[in-house]
């Protein structure tokens, strides 16, 4: 989980000195090395604080990431009693797929 807890303390420290544009743009360029375990992690860290980084993790991450991975971080998320994060992933996922006719 050092990955997590790094991208945590690093987005939560740029945000915190007003370098918003610089804290999305680390999670942007993080989110998809990082598992979907770590990925949850991150989430649950920077919902100690800073909400809106946690908010931004989980729609770069239901945008970007693989459908798998998407669910397996909702998975997660709901495994830490995270169940509201984990439908919001699930959302922002479907919101980016192509409608299938």
């Amino acid at each position: 989980m050092a990955a997590a807890h790094q991208l945590a303390t690093s987005a939560s420290a740029l945000h915190g000195s007003g370098q918003i544009g610089h804290a999305v743009a680390l999670i942007q360029d993080t989110a998809a090395s990082l598992s979907p375990l770590e990925s949850a992690a991150a989430i649950a860290l920077l919902r100690h604080g800073q909400d809106d980084l946690a908010d931004t993790v989980i729609a770069i991450n239901g945008r970007s990431r693989a459908e798998e991975d998407v669910m397996r971080i909702a998975v997660e998320l709901h495994a830490l009693g995270l169940a509201d994060d984990a439908g919001t992933i699930l959302r922002a996922a479907l919101a980016h797929t192509p409608a299938q006719t």
